[in-house]
């Protein structure tokens, strides 16, 4: 047979390590491609190989396949495949073929034929022992060789190893693992769950989301890696929104928002940040859950800010209701909040804080934060009540100098304050000019805090505050003063990925090399050029 020619001279070049047998496999995937022949007619004369006693002629058979398979499609595979034809014996041969395969090279495209082979055959009669031999890779603990001319990183391992086609086997041996002391086991483990909810059945997530909830709440609370806290996040978001398809994960939802409803019985600052992560968790996961936090929470919350007098309490609780409004702000859902617009106005009010005080400093903050939050939900407010004045503006420039002065670390502040007023002075085109000089003023000082050799969040933070402002429709420089514009010139040089195309339509003179003389800053920018 043709076929079995061809895979003859494939593995004699292979054999001899002849370059010129890359165009056998040109020849065979034309073939395919063009229908004189068949995929399975390749793996049949394949099989004595890939079923060989001898494990070097096993390896030969596999690279012979990889070559074949791996510039193939799944629907370019599937469409020239009769998949009832691959038989168990066939697959059964792959399975004994990579089983201890430890070259990332092969793997890397190992791993690619296995979920290729899942998509057009029939494996269920050898489901368990393909897992195996996939599961026993994880997790993966490989560092690429800086010499090798073919890099393979952990990640693209990572990869092709988390396709999710194993619900039933996986979910119970990821359980048992969840709990390592490994921070790089957590974060893989989170992952792969994570990406396992868009395609393992709500009946295998059923089975363990009682105990992976407490697990992920547990990380969040207790965890000492800000990194696995974020991953156990995404999958509690992931899993959260499959709650409109599974009761039983609804329910798990449910009793996590009256366990934080109890918490707040009595307020404690050490818990109350995870808690708030964990709600934003669960509100921002679907929009369904974002209006059940909200009836499950606002009214509670608000009545709780009424009767309390503690500052750090009432900062917690504002805390809790701005989350729970940004996510309403992000599936734009605002019916609920119109009956609480007099109680948000009057709990968000930053009139008469003595600022100079570090926890009424914080509170202000905190009412900032939701004064922004409010500015964007539609028709709610008024432009009075929106429009921040003097008083008002002279207040977050003392805030801010105080703040910097205090603090090393800067991102709460950029999150909580400067970005909130960037918020507030798009919302007000008619004063855009004033509000603006003092956000120049205000950013000068933060900028001074910012170690611009590190990729902080701050400094993402407020790049994307800038970009946003800048890209603003009807701001152009002359509502911006000039050191503004140094400033974002110094910013836009931190960040030269960007694609500042749209900051150079509004700002056509706006220099985006980074300066070489400090002749032509103004002194409150100079401390920062020298950070630079």
């Amino acid at each position: 047979m043709r076929e079995s020619a061809q895979i003859e001279l494939a593995i004699l070049q292979l054999e001899n390590q002849d370059p010129a047998g890359q165009n056998i496999y040109s020849d065979i995937k034309q073939e395919i491609k063009s229908g004189h022949s068949k995929l399975l007619s390749y793996v049949s004369a394949l099989e004595p190989y890939l079923t060989n006693e001898e494990a070097s002629k096993r390896v030969k058979g596999l690279q012979v396949l990889v070559m074949i398979v791996k510039s193939l499609t799944i629907s370019e595979i599937s469409s020239k495949t009769d998949s009832t034809s691959i038989n168990n014996d066939f697959v059964l041969g792959i399975i004994s073929a990579i089983d201890g395969e430890k070259d990332p090279r092969n793997l890397l495209v190992v791993f690619d034929i296995i979920r290729k082979l899942v998509s057009i055959a029939d494996i269920s009669l050898c489901t368990k022992q393909l897992f195996d031999v996939v599961f026993c890779y994880f997790p993966i603990a490989y560092k690429s060789n800086p010499n090798d001319s073919e890099i393979i990183s952990a990640k693209n391992l990572k990869d092709n190893l988390s396709t999710p086609l194993f619900g039933p086997l996986i979910l119970p041996k990821l359980m048992d693992k969840i709990e390592t002391t490994s921070t790089v086991v957590k974060e893989d483990i989170f992952r792969v769950l994570a990406d396992g909810t868009a395609v393992y059945p709500t009946d295998d997530w059923d089975q363990i989301v009682d105990f992976l909830f407490s697990v992920i709440v547990n990380e969040v609370n207790n965890g000492v890696g800000e990194s696995v806290s974020e991953h156990a996040l995404t999958t509690l978001s992931s899993l959260a929104a499959l709650s409109n398809r599974s009761d039983t994960i609804n329910r798990a939802v449910i009793q996590t928002y009256k366990k934080i409803n109890e918490s707040l019985d009595v307020i404690e600052s050490s818990k109350a940040d995870s808690a708030i992560r964990i709600l934003n968790s669960l509100a921002s996961s679907s929009k369904q859950n974002c209006e059940m936090v909200s009836r499950s929470f606002i009214k509670s919350l608000i009545d709780k800010y009424n009767v309390t007098y503690a500052v750090v309490e009432k900062r917690i609780l504002i805390d809790f209701i701005v989350t729970i409004m940004k996510s309403h702000v992000f599936y734009k859902s605002f019916e609920f909040f119109p009956q609480f617009h007099d109680d948000l106005i009057s709990i968000f009010s930053i009139h008469s804080l003595n600022y100079s005080n570090t926890e009424y400093s914080s509170l202000f903050i905190s009412r900032l934060s939701g004064i922004a939050t409010l500015i964007q939900f539609e028709n709610l407010l008024t432009p009075d009540e929106v429009y921040p004045d003097t008083m008002t503006l002279e207040s977050i420039k003392r805030i801010i100098i105080k703040q910097t002065s205090e603090n090393s670390d800067v991102s709460d502040l950029c999150e909580k304050l400067l970005i909130p007023l960037v918020k507030t002075i798009l919302s007000c085109p008619e004063n855009r000019q004033e509000l603006s000089k003092s956000l120049s003023v205000s950013s000068s000082i933060f900028f001074r805090k910012l170690d611009l050799t590190q990729q902080s969040s701050a400094l993402h933070s407020w790049i994307e505050a800038l970009i946003q402002f800048t890209t603003y429709p009807n701001i152009n420089s002359d509502h911006i003063p000039e050191s503004y514009t140094l400033l974002a010139s110094i910013l836009c040089s931190c960040r030269p990925e960007l694609d500042l195309s749209e900051v150079k339509k509004n700002f056509p003179n706006l220099v985006l090399d980074e300066y070489t003389s400090s002749d032509s800053f103004p002194d409150i920018l100079l401390d920062a050029k020298q950070t630079t």
